[in-house]
């Protein structure tokens, strides 16, 4: 699982070209996310990529290229985080019935 938390300086670290050491370190750690075989194949579908905004951060803060998948928002969705983590479902289905039995008759 990819977890990438965002901050206010996140967008700027990646979208300019590493001014300062910080920046750098964010840059490298993007191109290993892109060289990813699922970014390679799906980059906004990935189904291992989590996107977190710290704080009430505005969604502004996220690079457009991540803007189509889901954001959870630190500390508001922390039981859907959780859920996700632990690869649990918030909602579980009724159970199913018995099962039916199928018979074939040749004419």
């Amino acid at each position: 699982m990819i977890i990438v938390v965002i901050s206010p300086k996140y967008k700027p670290d990646v979208e300019r070209d590493g001014e300062d050491e910080h920046g750098l370190h964010t840059k490298y750690m993007l191109i290993l996310l892109l060289s990813s075989p699922e970014c390679n194949v799906h980059p906004s579908l990935s189904s291992r990529d989590m996107l977190i905004l710290l704080l009430y951060s505005p969604e502004r803060y996220v690079p457009a290229w991540l803007q189509s998948t889901r954001i959870y928002h630190w500390p508001q969705d922390t039981q859907d985080l959780l859920l996700r983590l632990l690869l649990e479902e918030l909602y579980i289905g009724p159970p199913l019935g018995k099962e039916l039995t199928l018979s074939v008759q040749h004419l």
